[in-house]
């Protein structure tokens, strides 16, 4: 079996392989799938494309991109338990046709009438939902969403549905009118931060997520966090950029307010023996999936068209210039 596999080779160098999935035989606690959907996470994959320093410093390339696959599982090993052939699974495969994969790294099954286009996208959700979860964000509490890419989109729904007082910034007129309908009570762009400032009043914000890379969306987050608040970071800081002009953790406003910066992007992978950690990754993940069941999360806020896979860097290219107001694409993998 032959699967075709996405590679960065280096910055603006996509190339698909194809490379051999011996199918004769299966370890036994192996699984072999065909991919269906993946769907972009914009601001990792487009980083990466463009050639931002790699999150990690044993990234090189040539690279696999992509973090969000559903697939139809087509063989199993006889080991495997709680899969059988046809189910449908989430998991954290990169951009392919085809892969194998170990029991243990399925994120979820899909429960039957699950959309699987739609389940595609749980992971950006996941990531605002555990923004919500590791901030504990209160109802009622005023929440500042700073960047409304897909993830900043996300944390704006997770937040309302958390009884949030939701304002965002960003200088997008699509995205911004998508965060209103997804319950975001002003959008505000970057030259009116003042004015969201006065709406907020002497309180200012109790949390600031900030999803950006930008060192000048981190000093509108320190300008709006009040007095022991948090600022949630989804987002890179400085990733790309040269260094800020100003301390980023500036005592007018990290010490005299007595901030909390915590990074909100991992979770754990699943519950431990004693179930004491009940907010992993699976769980959430589940969770997640039955809500997109369900229609109480949608994705096709975030999603500006289903392309068929060849078509990944052109969407890549579509986001990177904002055009036809791109926010993040589906693949299709399955002819």
């Amino acid at each position: 079996m032959n699967s075709k596999i996405v590679y960065l080779e280096k910055p603006y160098k996509l190339v698909f392989r194809k490379e051999e999935i011996k199918d004769n035989t299966i370890e036994k606690n192996k699984l072999i799938c065909e991919t269906l959907y993946t769907v972009i996470s914009p601001g990792t994959e487009t980083a990466a494309y463009v050639g931002k320093p790699p999150l990690s410093s044993r990234v090189k390339y040539p690279r696999l991109l992509g973090y969000c696959n559903i697939s139809r599982v087509i063989k199993i090993g006889n080991s495997v338990k709680n899969n059988k052939v046809g189910d449908y699974i989430l998991t954290f495969s990169p951009h392919c046709s085809h892969f194998k994969i170990d029991q243990e790294d399925i994120l979820c099954t899909l429960p039957k009438g699950c959309k699987k286009r739609d389940a595609v996208c749980a992971y950006i959700f996941h990531l605002g939902y555990n923004a919500v979860i590791n901030t504990g964000i209160c109802y009622g509490a005023p929440v500042v969403v700073i960047g409304l890419g897909a993830i900043g989109l996300a944390t704006v729904m997770m937040a309302n549905k958390a009884g949030a007082r939701v304002f965002a910034i960003s200088d997008g007129k699509y995205p911004s009118k998508i965060a209103k309908t997804l319950g975001a009570r002003l959008v505000v762009n970057r030259k009116n931060v003042q004015k969201l400032m006065d709406i907020l009043g002497s309180r200012l914000s109790d949390y600031v997520i900030s999803t950006t890379s930008s060192w000048d969306d981190w000093n509108f987050g320190l300008q709006l966090a009040g007095n022991r608040s948090m600022i949630g970071v989804v987002g890179f800081p400085g990733r790309g950029h040269t260094n800020p002009s100003s301390n980023p953790l500036d005592s007018e406003f990290f010490y005299k307010k007595q901030l909390t910066i915590k990074s909100l992007g991992v979770s754990p992978e699943k519950n431990d023996n004693r179930g004491f950690l009940k907010y992993n990754e699976k769980d959430n993940l589940s969770f997640i999936v039955d809500q997109i069941k369900s229609g109480s999360i949608n994705p096709k806020f975030l999603v500006s068209k289903i392309l068929p896979a060849e078509d990944l860097e052109f969407a890549y290219k579509q986001i990177i210039n904002k055009k036809q107001s791109a926010i993040t694409y589906i693949l299709r993998w399955k002819k």
